[in-house]
């Protein structure tokens, strides 16, 4: 068997790429880029945001931390909007 025949052979034997499946990975792909840029925009402001609200670091505290449960929030409410979405277009 030449190296093309084994070539064309393992190529046929690979199952296509479905489009839905493209496009949830493109989207896992944005959001990992995404993930993440809130608390890093914080951590960049921040030097110059305590001292012109006049923050301390118990506030600085507070407004980092809170980070957290925001994003478990709207993770739950998205994770409900998409669940009840899917059964609808499924």
């Amino acid at each position: 068997m030449s190296n093309a025949d084994m070539a064309a052979s393992a190529s046929s034997a690979i199952p296509p790429v479905e489009t839905p499946f493209r496009a949830t990975m493109a989207l896992c792909f944005l959001v990992a880029i995404i993930e993440g840029f809130d608390i890093q925009a914080a951590g960049v402001v921040a030097p110059r945001l305590a001292p012109a609200l006049g923050l301390g670091p118990a506030e600085m505290g507070l407004f980092f931390s809170s980070a957290t449960p925001f994003s478990l929030a709207a993770i739950w409410a998205l994770r409900s909007a998409m669940f009840c979405w899917g059964l609808r277009a499924g």
